[in-house]
């Protein structure tokens, strides 16, 4: 709670006890204190264009798509339409032009394709007649053959008039030509589409789809270029099942992806990056392709689909069906089902028997389907499909089931706790795959070979007292090649060569084996116990085995052979005794066992090992996930620990025949990780961390250069000999400048060519060529189209196939956008082999030339073999995991070993960052720093890795905090955090008012302490070419994450240069922006002095708040964005289940706080808010060269300030002499003078402080004592103009089930032009929200008021969302105000009162509105005023206090449903003989039937905080509301869980009158007489407290007893407790007793103060407590110490 709102009575004591005593305590504390002081879209690849006639009159000649002004697109042909008029030609021949709407502004983005030209058309007799159509004078002809309608269309790549690509210019000035030459032909339907290279899905309302259905349905025609679908951030709600995607890709592809690689999953929660929540309730799939006739790719990554809200039957996520050709790609995604049986349901699903259709699916998390991955049997047999690193958990029936196929390859996929793991995998090739059962056992594999059996395991010769035969003769199992004779049980005999028992009870002995060892690269599939027996009866044998510890045994074995049989694999033991998978380990403490009975003989036993060819698939392992807390909606997420069985044990794509691999890890940038072949310098390549894979990469400046020497190298290199292999080469390039460079290379530096063999390079014109030399000593080069731009990261692989026709292939990709640029296949010729001068090069030049400097490069892989284009996408894009971590890096030197399943575990490590005395270059260690955040800029950091900041640093550059931590929310041990280190001052990051935010955070479990951002400055959406930047900039920008935690974080002044504002609701900068996120906790943070609000929350549930400040927002600029936090207002239902606590919101341009539904505010405080202005006071600090002295005064002008005015202290000062004064902006900002401890320790407050400035604009010199005191920048307060409205303290609009508890709204301010401001308001569009034991003091407009559903657009519906204002009056929504305190508020109101009902909407009907045990006094109009149409019947009013000042005073202004706006008001005093006055109004219709209209006897809020008279008419005079606040009344509350409490935290009620009734009182305190812990019985007039209870610390020890107010305290000699510090609530004299009812010895010790601290504070000094006293303190602790002094206490 805020300080000033805290408990009056709760004092603390402090009691010692004796040395030896453990007992039993009671402490009382009394507050007796004298009588009299007692105190208390349009968006995809084919977009239409309308044509309007030109030469015909009817433009509805033909469909006009789209609409002038909506550009809806039609993309489908409807061939049910009503065709309007029809085209014909007559006379012929004929031609119609047609000129195409202008495209508006919005619409005006991406790449053009291009145009493609469609019509309808028939012949209506006769043979095939030609049409043309085209853009005017460039017709093409097409031939119309049927009688039928039909579409014929025409693709126009670029514009044919000047053969270049189209530009928007061109389109807006279009026109179509229709021509034809006969009559019989017809045309109808016409469209024009502009073929963009990509579009938008987005919920801003811009440009583009706003929902995955109708972006899905628009796509149904041909593809001619390669298309993007972006995925603006935010949570999207499909409820409708989209339509089946039928476009014919054309050999192009098609591609879905997050608008920003930033957006990304970042938790497998399905809560992070860019969100579906799909609801299906059919068998629709979320994305469904089908149809068309070239194959083309469909790639869909980096998004979350959520479907466990579905119900339907059979729907699936991704599907590929009959009769799609195409490759359908998923990666990177999180698929969560409904965790139902909803067979089939499948996450990903292929079914289409065309042979060129094919799968690939890798780094997804799939959970809670039926199956995870789904190939069908009836798919076609040449289906080849690549799955890949998945995590599939928790399906109802297979994790994977591929159908039998064979083209199947399964790689490194964790399938766990699913019904079946793997299934119909018996022709597929596995490798490195992990399961919960046995389904991945190596032997399921087609491409495993079978089991291999061991040799018999023998039995020790020496095993207790029984011997063992180890050779001999007898009846035996043939083929076998050795046997263990046992010996008999029951005479010792060895000579019979068996054991028997003919009793019907087993009979039972165990054996040491020997041991075997392990098998390289093998796993132990099972263990098979045998033997050889007879039987004598109904035999009976069962085999066991044991570790000595744990043992299993087989299922019993009854027999009928009379003859020694041999069973050879009776028994087989899947797992370890133990129950777990078998290791190599198991085999040392082996034991067999045997049990027989019933005439069983056993002639010998043996134990057989098999063992498999693992190819790292491990079976039967154990998994622990990390599991989330239950506010992630007890989801589970699939990360793993550092112990994980799947850690490390994945197998790297395509390793076999890699001949060398250059990782550049930070200190081992020469190594060949995988062969001989180690690098040696040239200058010295610099260490980078601006990694593609791994963690390192190298960053090649001029003159700097690897080598291989050739006398290295062998005849496994390419190159080496003549056409001697195949070749591939792939790595990642960043390049720094357009000089060209020869970035991977085998040849020599000499310019002769002979000497040369290949390379690749990157020109001077910047594209991209590899070259061999023939065998003719020339050159022959494959050469790209694309060109590379600098600053930008690209993968780029060659291939060279060395026999004939000696193929070439080239592809690039552009990592940053994740896009082909490239991929071309040419013929070359053979090569020769390589001279002795040739050496391997990463980076180099010619002789003669000097090195430039050629970039960034990483991951040079050289293959012997030619990889296949989907080889080289996997090589690629399996270097991260499903978060774009990097792969193979558990540590920072790891050897590159791929982790199993979609998360890669990364061990953590601390990140070093200094401003001064770092650099980039270094390792980023603890005494390495680096020195900016651009070495974080391509990271994704991991659970329990830790930015640190230096104290005392300060950058000007955007932090980038992208990770995915784990473990308790509670502890947070394992987060991502971004903290300090060293000493002094916070670090900060100051943008010093560029566009872009100062910290911007996407990620899960993100944690981020002690860190000042400021001045990022706004930036607006700018054209449509930039769409994308949506959002504004901001001091800390936190999207698409969830469970992110900050402590101590300041963001201020952002914003506040910019030059020019905007009122759209992103202009304005924020401190803090929330957007798209969810679990958001700020605890101790600071938005203050900002341009917009202090904090914005949009679409972004559950985020809480604590212990923060957020003042003086909005001040400039701030129109309708200037409040201190807003959560859920403008987004209405999205941002619910916010809590703030302990908060201020003060000195904001319009409100303090505004928040939507299901919000709760406790103990905030919302002041001095309102008026849309700039500044709401003027400060006048001292400067530094002169003293003030005492005697003269200081003038100030005041001039059109109508806010507070704070002097430099209340006496009077003279500035004689003084030649440096200070005034701070009136604009409200100044980066020097925020707080009592800045660096300048300036604007105090109270003047106190020592800065200088010499900014002309801030200073104003003078001499003359009797000049005003005017700052030359602004004159006392500027207004903005028109703003929406005064503001005010707290509101709640579209706030349905909020609750607003222990807050103050004070001195809010009202606009000259505008309506009252108001301390508290339930708004509009808000349902059943909940005001109660808050305090309104001196608003200008009223303290509370509603006018809940007060807009008609709100309430004219039965069915409105917030079931409120039907129109009749029957809603159920209510504004409900209990035990608040309403005090002198409506200083400069039109309208409004203390309590106000119905404000400012005139003729429109409100819901319910109830109001108990409320105090309204010394308002300037009236107590309670209700208006503008109000529906009296609707009112609950009872058990309030209304008081003016007299009896004479107007307390009520009542005009009722008929009046009218501003209505006829009725005028209700307080007692008066002749006028209308309370008794009257009680007659109206049952209001106040137990309220009051006098004087409540409070105390003044300057002196006691509103505590009551120990006469006041408020005591036990209210009505129990216990059950509306869902609270334990303290008569009956035993746990102190729930128990009902005042705004001082004292439970209610309490007997404050001693009628032996405890009642509830009215207003926010309940009265109280004092506090006592530990006691059974309750005392009358007192606040109680268990001991267990309320906060006790120390060395001594709290317990609780059967009753838990009751329990007890322990203290040994020279220990101690000590209590909360207690608000007793006013600093009036009162006398204070502590009472204790305990034996033995010890000391009873209390402090206080005036002002408040804490409990663990060195000040104010412990007293040891001797008897009754009288203190003025408000705040008091008591101690308790047994055998020492007080001094012992913190």
């Amino acid at each position: 709670m805020h300080d000033s709102y805290k408990r009056r009575y709760q004092c603390v004591a402090a009691l010692f006890l004796g040395a030896e005593m453990k007992r039993a305590l009671l402490i009382i504390l009394l507050l007796l204190i004298p009588s009299a002081a007692l105190a208390a879209g349009n968006t995809n690849s084919l977009t239409s264009l309308q044509l309007d006639f030109a030469a015909r009159t009817s433009p509805s000649s033909f469909n006009e798509y789209p609409d002038g002004t909506t550009h809806t697109t039609v993309l489908n042909d409807d061939s049910t339409s009503t065709y309007f008029d029809t085209l014909s030609c007559f006379p012929e021949p004929c031609t119609e032009t047609f000129a195409v709407y202008d495209y508006e502004d919005a619409y005006q983005y991406g790449d053009i394709v291009g145009v493609l030209v469609k019509v309808k058309a028939k012949i209506t007799t006769g043979g095939s007649k030609n049409i043309y159509i085209g853009p005017s004078g460039y017709t093409q002809s097409l031939s119309v053959s049927s009688t039928d309608w039909t579409t014929y269309e025409y693709f126009f790549p670029t514009d044919p008039s000047d053969s270049g690509s189209w530009t928007w210019d061109d389109i807006n000035n279009l026109s179509i030509d229709i021509s034809m030459s006969n009559a019989t032909l017809q045309v109808s339907d016409a469209y024009v589409y502009v073929v963009r290279s990509y579009a938008y899905l987005r919920l801003d309302g811009k440009a583009g789809y706003s929902s995955w259905q109708s972006a899905m349905s628009d796509f149904t025609q041909k593809l001619y270029g390669n298309f993007t679908l972006y995925i603006m951030p935010g949570t999207y709600q499909e409820t409708g099942p989209p339509d089946t995607v039928r476009v014919d890709l054309n050999g192009k592809t098609f591609r879905v992806k997050p608008s920003d690689n930033s957006l990304y999953p970042i938790s497998s929660t399905g809560n992070t990056g860019v969100v579906f929540k799909y609801v299906s309730t059919s068998t629709n799939p979320f994305f469904k392709k089908s149809g068309g006739t070239t194959s083309g790719d469909v790639i869909i990554e980096g998004i979350s689909v959520d479907a466990s809200g579905s119900s339907g039957q059979g729907f699936n996520i991704f599907t590929l069906e009959n009769p799609s050709p195409d490759r359908l790609i998923i990666r990177n995604c999180v698929i969560r089902g409904a965790d139902l049986y909803r067979s089939p349901s499948y996450g990903i699903y292929i079914n289409t028997p065309r042979p060129s259709a094919s799968l690939m699916a890798y780094n997804n998390f799939i959970y809670d389907m039926d199956d995870g991955i789904n190939i069908s049997r009836f798919a076609s047999s040449n289906t080849r499909s690549y799955i890949f690193n998945n995590t599939i958990a928790s399906c109802h029936d297979d994790g994977i089931s591929v159908g039998g196929h064979s083209n199947v390859w399964l790689y490194n996929n964790l399938c766990y706790d699913n019904a079946t793991d793997f299934d119909g995998i018996a022709n597929a090739t596995g490798y490195g795959n992990l399961c919960k059962d046995r389904t991945c056992n190596a032997t399921s594999f087609g491409n495993e070979g079978s089991e291999t059996q061991s040799s018999t395991l023998d039995a020790n010769a020496d095993y207790g007292t029984q011997q063992l035969i180890l050779s001999g003769t007898g009846s035996g199992c043939s083929g076998t090649s050795h046997y263990d004779y046992i010996n008999d049980w029951n005479n010792g005999d060895c000579g019979t060569c068996y054991v028997s028992e003919t009793g019907s009870t087993y009979k039972e002995d165990c054996y040491d084996l020997t041991t075997m060892s392990a098998v390289a690269n093998k796993h132990i599939s099972r263990i098979v116990v045998g033997w050889n027996y007879a039987h004598d009866g109904a035999a009976s044998i069962q085999s066991c085995i044991s570790d000595g510890t744990n043992k299993v045994c087989a299922t019993e074995n009854n027999y009928s052979e009379s003859a020694f049989t041999c069973r050879y694999d009776t028994d087989s033991y899947y797992t370890n005794p133990a129950g777990n998978p078998w290791s190599w380990d198991d085999l040392a403490n082996l034991k067999m066992c045997f049990k027989i009975k019933n005439g069983a003989y056993i002639g010998y036993g043996y134990v057989y090992v098999y063992y498999v060819d693992d190819n790292g698939n491990q079976m039967q392992k154990t998994v622990t996930f990390t599991d989330p807390e239950s506010t992630a909606e007890n989801i589970t997420e699939y990360s793993v620990p550092s112990n994980s069985p799947g850690v490390d044990m994945g197998r790297r794509p395509y390793n076999d025949n890699l001949v060398a691999w250059y990782r550049f890890e930070y200190g081992a940038l020469t190594v060949d990780s995988a062969g001989d072949y180690d690098l040696t310098a040239v200058g010295s390549p610099a260490n980078s961390f601006a990694a593609q894979e791994g963690y390192g990469a190298v960053y090649f400046a001029q003159n700097t250069a690897y080598k291989v020497l050739h006398a290295n190298l062998n005849s496994s290199f390419p190159g080496y000999t003549a056409n001697g292999s195949d070749m591939t080469v792939s790595f990642y390039y960043k390049p720094n400048n357009t000089a060209e460079a020869y970035l991977v290379s085998y040849f020599s530096w000499w310019s002769e060519e002979k000497y040369w063999r290949w390379w690749v390079e990157k020109t001077a014109s910047g594209t991209v060529q590899f070259s061999i030399v023939k065998t003719d000593n020339s050159i022959d080069s494959v050469v790209s189209t694309a060109t590379l731009s600098s600053g930008t990261n690209y993968h780029i692989a060659v291939t060279y196939d060395k026999d004939s026709p000696y193929t070439a292939t080239m592809r690039i990709w552009n990592v940053d956008t994740n896009t082909l640029v490239e991929n071309i296949t040419d013929t070359l010729a053979a090569f020769t082999d390589a001279a002795s001068e040739s050496n391997f090069y990463i980076n180099s030049v010619l002789a003669g030339e000097s090195y430039d400097e050629a970039g960034t490069i990483d991951d040079v892989r050289i293959y012997n073999i030619v990889l296949s284009a989907n080889e080289i996408d996997l090589l690629r894009d399996l270097n991260k995991d499903c978060f774009n971590r990097p792969r193979g890096t558990t540590t920072l030197d790891d050897n590159g070993d791929y982790d199993i399943g979609a998360y890669e575990y990364i061990a953590p490590r601390d990140f070093y960052i200094a401003s001064s005395g770092g650099s980039n270059t270094n390792s980023g260690l603890s005494g390495s720093p680096w020195s900016d955040f651009s070495n974080l800029d391509y990271r994704v950091l991991n659970p329990g890795d830790a930015v640190k900041l230096d104290k005392g640093s300060t950058w000007d550059d955007t932090l980038n905090v992208r990770g995915v931590g784990s473990g308790s929310t509670s502890t947070r041990s394992d987060y991502v955090k971004v903290t300090t280190y060293d000493s002094g001052n916070n670090p900060i990051i100051d943008h010093n008012g560029t566009d872009a935010d100062c910290i911007y955070v996407v990620g899960y479990k993100i944690a981020l302490d002690n860190i000042d951002a400021r001045e990022s400055k706004r930036y607006f959406y700018g054209t449509v070419e930039n769409s994308n930047a949506t959002y504004p900039g901001a001091g800390i920008h936190i999207l698409c994450s969830n469970q992110i935690y900050l402590n101590t974080v300041t963001s201020k002044y952002n914003g506040i240069n910019g030059s020019s504002y905007q009122n759209d609701g992103w202009a304005q900068t924020p401190g803090f922006f929330i957007n798209w996120s969810s679990y958001i906790n700020l605890d101790s943070c600071n938005g203050s002095y900002n341009d917009g609000d202090g904090l914005k929350a949009y679409n972004s549930p559950h985020v809480t708040i604590a212990n923060s400040t957020f003042n003086y927002n909005g001040r400039v600029g701030g129109y309708k964005h200037g409040h201190g936090i807003t959560i859920g207002v403008e987004d209405e239902q999205h941002s619910p289940y916010a809590t703030i606590t302990d908060t201020e919101c003060s000195y904001n341009g319009f409100i303090g706080i505004d928040v939507g539904m299901y919000n709760l505010l406790d103990g905030c405080s919302a002041h001095y808010n309102g008026g849309g202005w700039s500044t709401q006071q003027l400060f006048i600090c001292q400067g530094t060269n002169t003293d003030l002295a005492v005697g003269d005064s200081v003038v100030q002008d005041t001039t059109g300030a109508t806010g507070t005015i704070y002097t430099i202290n209340d006496s009077s000062y003279t500035r004689a002499g003084a030649t440096n004064w200070i005034s701070i902006r009136p604009d409200g900002y100044n980066a020097y003078c925020e707080d009592v401890d800045d660096p300048y320790n300036c604007c105090t407050g109270l003047g106190t402080g020592t800065c200088d400035f010499n900014d002309d604009n801030d200073i104003k010199e003078t001499t003359d004592a009797n000049d005003k005191w005017v700052p030359t920048n602004d004159t006392g307060v500027t207004f903005k103009t028109d703003p929406l409205a005064s503001g005010g303290g707290i509101d709640l609009t579209y706030a349905d089930e909020s609750i607003v508890r222990y807050s103050m709204a004070n001195y809010n301010i009202v606009h000259p032009d505008k309506a009252d401001a108001y301390g508290f308001n339930i708004d509009n569009g808000t349902d059943n929200a909940i005001v109660h034991h808050c305090i309104a003091v001196m608003n200008d407009g009223a303290g509370f008021e509603t006018n809940v559903c007060g807009q008609s657009s709100d309430c004219t519906a039965a069915d409105t969302p917030y079931d409120c204002c039907t129109g009749d009056g029957t809603g159920t929504c209510a504004a409900q105000f209990y035990n608040n305190l309403a005090y002198a508020n409506t200083q400069n109101a039109n309208h409004s009162g203390g309590f106000t009902i119905g404000f400012n909407y005139a003729n429109e009907p409100l819901g319910k509105v109830i109001m108990k045990n409320n105090i309204s006094v010394w308002d300037k109009r009236a107590s309670l005023v209700a208006m503008a149409y109000t529906d009296n019947d609707l009112m609950t009013l009872d058990n309030n206090i209304y008081w003016m000042g007299s009896n004479d005073d107007v307390i009520i202004r009542w005009s009722g449903k008929s009046s009218g706006w501003p209505g006829t008001e009725t005028l209700y005093k307080a007692s008066h003989a002749s006028d209308p006055d309370f008794a009257d109004f009680k007659a109206l219709g049952g209001y106040e039937t137990n309220g009051f209209a006098q004087d409540p006897l409070i105390y003044d809020i300057t002196s006691v905080g509103f505590a009551f008279r120990q006469t006041s008419p408020a005591i036990d005079k209210g009505v129990d509301i216990s059950s509306l606040l869902s609270c334990t009344p303290a008569t009956s509350c035993t746990t102190f869980s729930n128990c009902c409490k005042d705004s001082y935290d004292t439970l209610i009620p309490i007997d404050g009158d001693n009628d032996a009734t405890a009642e509830w009182d009215i207003g926010p305190y309940e009265w109280y007489q004092g506090i006592e812990w530990g006691k059974t019985g309750r005392t009358t007039g007192y606040d109680f407290r268990g001991w267990t209870e309320y906060g006790w610390a120390g060395t001594g020890r709290v317990k609780g007893g059967t009753d838990s107010q009751s329990g007890s305290i322990e203290l040994d000699d020279g220990e101690y407790l000590y209590s909360t510090v207690k608000d007793t609530g006013n600093t009036r004299f009162k006398s204070l007793t502590l009472g204790l009812n305990a034996t033995g010895s010890g000391i009873q010790c209390w402090r206080g103060s005036s002002t408040k601290f804490n409990a663990t504070d060195t000040s104010p000094e412990w007293e040891q407590y001797i008897g009754k006293v009288n203190k003025t303190w408000r705040y008091v602790q008591i101690g308790l110490v047994n055998g020492a002094s007080c001094s012992v206490l913190p």
